[in-house]
């Protein structure tokens, strides 16, 4: 009874589209009048500032009213490469954010509605702040361990995110980090600090496991955490 085993089963019934880049900047040119049908996609080689722009939109990210928006479910990244250099992928507030290298930027795929599936590049060292906030639908990620720094938000209102694997080489998990999917977590070696806030109202967490790196835990870190009934000290 004290066994517990948790399997995962994930179908792919959709046709995998395999795009080969040619050069960054051309993912729109590469995929023509397809660019807003692809359902499921592997992408490989080097991706800018232009093509993420592009990616956000086939993921259902709605830049105005006019704009025609995709259905990107799945997103396979793991060879592919962030790389700096063509125009921004994101403004707010005249705020423009542009790719830099090996990094996944803040907000880069913030409120992409479509996206279910991600398998992020295998080079990558840090994700940004907000930078999955929004995906409603988001119910797998693959974090290579090459990431060192999640930023805060990162994941804000993935409610069907309910587990997830986090890089045994990370250093840095940022306040906010999660809310309200998550279901268990399990925090890697090498985390010293749990920030303020950083699982706060997650209210389907139900249990986490702390390694002994960490430290300390700041203030309110998991307030509201209704559904926690085991914390792993």
């Amino acid at each position: 009874s004290s066994l517990k085993e948790v399997l995962k089963i994930t179908q792919k019934n959709k046709e995998l589209y395999v795009l080969k880049m040619n050069k960054a900047g051309t993912l729109k040119e590469e995929l023509g009048d397809k660019i807003n049908t692809i359902n499921s996609i592997k992408i490989i080689g080097d991706l800018n500032g232009d093509d993420i722009y592009y990616l956000r939109q086939m993921a259902g990210y709605k830049y105005n009213a006019q704009a025609p928006v995709g259905t990107l479910n799945d997103m396979d990244l793991s060879e592919a490469s962030i790389v700096s250099g063509g125009d921004y992928y994101f403004s707010a507030y005249s705020n423009k954010l542009y790719t830099e290298n090996n990094k996944i930027g803040e907000s880069m795929f913030a409120e992409c509605d479509s996206l279910c599936y991600v398998e992020l590049p295998n080079n990558i060292i840090s994700i940004g702040s907000g930078a999955f906030s929004g995906c409603k639908y988001l119910s797998e990620i693959i974090i290579p361990n090459s990431v060192v720094r999640i930023g805060r938000n990162a994941f804000r209102e993935c409610e069907k995110l309910s587990n997830i694997k986090l890089p045994n080489n990370l250093t840095v998990l940022e306040d906010a980090f999660f809310l309200s999917g998550i279901c268990e977590i399990t925090i890697p070696e090498g985390i010293t600090e749990i920030y303020d806030n950083t699982f706060y109202y997650c209210y389907n967490l139900k249990n986490i496991t702390i390694p002994n790196s960490v430290s300390k835990i700041g203030y309110r870190a998991f307030q509201d955490c209704t559904s926690l009934i085991s914390v792993d000290l």
